[in-house]
């Protein structure tokens, strides 16, 4: 049996910072239903701002051209594992 202090509290992230908020939500075991972790119930106004990052999102240039990054992402996937 878990104990209080064994429980995983996890924060949400958002653009990667750490987030909480005021409820959680508890993440059970589906084998026993044992209580193993919680994660904040995230509100609409963090899914709005999640979403507001998100679509506002410009990745910064690689420096790699298009033909020279798709043909080492070809080499590299069509490596045998």
């Amino acid at each position: 049996m878990l104990t209080r202090s064994t429980i995983n509290a996890q924060p949400m992230r958002i653009a990667g910072r750490k987030v909480s908020a005021s409820d959680v939500i508890e993440v059970r075991y589906p084998y026993t239903g044992e209580v193993i972790g919680t994660v904040p119930a995230g509100t609409v106004a963090h899914a709005r701002e999640a979403f507001d990052i998100a679509a506002n999102y410009q990745s910064a240039p690689t420096g790699c051209p298009a033909r020279a990054c798709a043909s080492a992402i070809r080499a590299t996937s069509s490596r045998p594992i």
